[in-house]
């Protein structure tokens, strides 16, 4: 899904680069350790479970998906989404509450998953992926002031 890359390098990265580019020696080691091994374990994870998910929908189009690809699918876009969110804790000691809230939402569309079809499914996840997307590129002002700077 475009929306997860964009949510990770429209903004993310830039964020991640800008604090990193601040810290020096041993800092700046401990801070890339954390979050380009430990944390992105949690984001490269997420992502092969909303591949999985994907692929399942993509195979059962008009069905409702089975309680493991309905889990790897919306818990993993809602993994990607806490990941995004220790990542950000970890470098700058702040939360996205938009971020999470939406990482809860998903994961709490498991259920719904398992009773409509799977390409609305796709279609409900996507939305709210997007929705967040346009959201901050739009009206985020960290997000707008660390693009304004490049």
């Amino acid at each position: 899904m475009i929306a997860l890359w964009w949510l990770y390098f429209d903004y993310i990265v830039l964020a991640a680069e800008n604090r990193l580019s601040k810290e020096i020696g041993t800092a700046r080691a401990v801070m890339a350790r954390d979050s380009y091994s430990y944390i992105h374990l949690l984001i490269v994870g997420s992502i092969i479970f909303v591949a999985v998910g994907i692929e399942q929908t993509i195979a059962h189009v008009g069905e409702p998906l089975a309680l493991i690809p309905a889990i790897a699918f919306c818990g993993g876009c809602g993994l990607y989404l806490l990941g995004h969110t220790a990542f950000r804790f970890r470098d700058h000691r702040t939360v996205s509450y938009l971020r999470l809230g939406v990482g809860i939402v998903a994961v709490a569309l498991i259920p719904v998953a398992l009773q409509i079809p799977a390409l609305a499914a796709l279609a409900l996840l996507t939305a709210l992926l997007v929705g967040l997307t346009v959201y901050e590129t739009l009206w985020s002002e960290h997000r707008n002031r660390l693009r304004s700077t490049k």
